[in-house]
């Protein structure tokens, strides 16, 4: 059908992380299927900001510094909905979705919520309350999207309506993240690994519903007769200061490598030979499923809806089971080149056939003409 006005994303930021990264890569696709796509932030353009314009998608930023700062971002909002009139309204994250309260009734409001409540109880109190007053308000929104089967669940719990909620799983890039194999050899040779050494990624910000605190003894046990294994950690707060001590109490120095925060994920991911994710809880695994798009067998705890995206391509245990973790791990240690090669092939080509970008975006096209389509509440 056609739209009568661009579709409008409304969303917290635009930083690094994978709810902001899902978006950039949703609203081009989106844009390039016929939708007049545009993008509010309401923390300013961050890091994916630039990349959407450079793909064609207008993004406003509202400059949402602090809570003082909500009436002036509500009123840039509110300019930008009476201009461009859109048809449908998307949040994009919790303060975006409470921000969609500003705006008149009139066009389809939809809700996109990105995680799971899995660590509900190391959750800022601020933040907590946000999540309860979407819960009290949500009655407002026309529909629901969710990218896992755990968040509706754990939402509903809280009273956020099922009857209106999908999921969408994630979608992945596949042409930014597949095997390269001068990549490889550059990102090897740049972090200093030899051909010999096995390098296992686990990317993740260091928070405990991470369960790093469950990954280095495993780890450990694992290599423990595996002299040739390392272990490679990249994401928000992991960093060699404090994945250092972690790594010398479990007897790891030397053998364990924290980035931080790693702009070339793609390349990253080309110059390891497996992943593992020690969650405690999760959503829908972005760091997993780029993982398998890279061709990496992967070791994963059956966390929120890991289990959906790995299906029988990758090696699931349970959630806090070190000893289980520990025995994965040493099994992908001990795979020789062919069998690595096969298993990584199978996770690709699973990413490729059932949770590619384009696989990702139909669906999301199909559920805003479907949410357009419905008779006014």
């Amino acid at each position: 059908m056609s739209l009568r006005g661009p579709v409008l994303y409304v969303t917290t930021g635009l930083e690094a992380g994978g709810a902001e990264r899902a978006l950039s890569l949703l609203a081009p696709a989106l844009a390039a299927r016929g939708f007049g796509v545009r993008v509010a932030s309401l923390r300013g353009p961050g890091r994916f900001g630039p990349e959407l314009e450079r793909a064609g998608v207008p993004v406003e930023s509202l400059d949402l510094a602090s809570p003082t700062r909500w009436p002036l971002a509500w009123a840039r909002l509110r300019r930008l909905f009476r201009e461009r009139a859109p048809a449908l309204v998307h949040g994009w994250m919790y303060h975006g979705n409470l921000a969609t309260l500003a705006l008149p009734r009139g066009p389809r409001v939809v809700w996109g919520i990105r995680q799971s409540l899995a660590d509900w109880g190391t959750t800022r109190a601020r933040t907590r309350a946000v999540v309860r007053a979407c819960a009290a308000t949500s009655g407002r929104a026309d529909a629901f999207l969710y990218n896992a089967h755990v968040a509706l669940e754990d939402h509903a719990r809280l009273g956020f309506p099922r009857d209106r909620a999908e999921v969408i799983p994630n979608g992945f890039d596949t042409r930014r993240f597949r095997p390269d194999a001068q990549a490889r050899r550059t990102t090897r040779a740049r972090l200093g690994y030899g051909d010999d050494e096995l390098v296992v990624a686990c990317l993740a910000r260091w928070h405990p519903v991470k369960g790093h605190d469950l990954l280095f003894p495993a780890f450990a046990a694992a290599a423990s007769t595996r002299p040739w294994s390392r272990l490679l950690l990249a994401g928000s707060g992991a960093t060699d200061r404090v994945a250092g001590e972690a790594a010398r109490r479990c007897g790891l120095a030397g053998r364990v490598r924290a980035l931080g925060e790693f702009d070339d994920v793609p390349s990253l991911l080309a110059a390891c030979d497996g992943a593992v994710s020690a969650s405690r809880g999760e959503a829908f695994p972005n760091a997993v499923g780029e993982a398998m798009a890279c061709a990496l067998p992967v070791v994963a705890t059956d966390a929120g809806d890991t289990a959906r995206l790995v299906g029988d391509a990758g090696c699931l245990v349970p959630v806090g089971d070190e000893a289980k973790l520990a025995g994965a791990l040493g099994a992908l240690l001990d795979l020789d080149a062919n069998a690595r090669s096969t298993l990584g092939a199978g996770a690709r080509a699973r990413i490729e056939r059932e949770f590619s970008l384009d696989a990702c975006a139909d669906l999301h096209a199909s559920f805003l003409r479907r949410v357009l389509e419905r008779e006014p509440r």
